[in-house]
């Protein structure tokens, strides 16, 4: 299972944040795919475990979007809404880590 964690500074108004990916199986069957076509090196590190810097979020952005404009996850309408879904929770996730500065790190893995 991969989970999304932001982990901010001690005393920060807003609060420590994690929530699951994708399982193994599901993330094997209908991300690697869209992954493997599109070339994309953030995402492919999902499955193993990675830690995003700030600095590295917009290109980690960019590789959601394409993967949301792929259209052929090759899986089932409600696994391709599913993975949609959950793509577009990283995307908010990340977007509001991006400029704050009380995010420590984040880690998806």
């Amino acid at each position: 299972m991969s989970f999304l964690m932001v982990v901010r500074r001690k005393g920060s108004p807003e609060v420590n944040s994690s929530f699951p990916v994708a399982t193994e199986e599901f993330f094997a069957r209908v991300w690697e795919p869209a992954i493997e076509f599109l070339g994309s090196r953030w995402l492919g590190l999902f499955s193993t475990g990675v830690e995003i810097h700030q600095s590295d979020i917009p290109e980690v952005l960019v590789e959601l979007a394409a993967m949301r404009d792929w259209s052929d996850l090759g899986a089932t309408d409600a696994e391709k809404s599913h993975a949609l879904s959950r793509s577009l929770l990283v995307t908010r996730a990340l977007e509001e880590a991006q400029d704050d500065a009380t995010v420590i790190s984040i880690w998806v893995g």
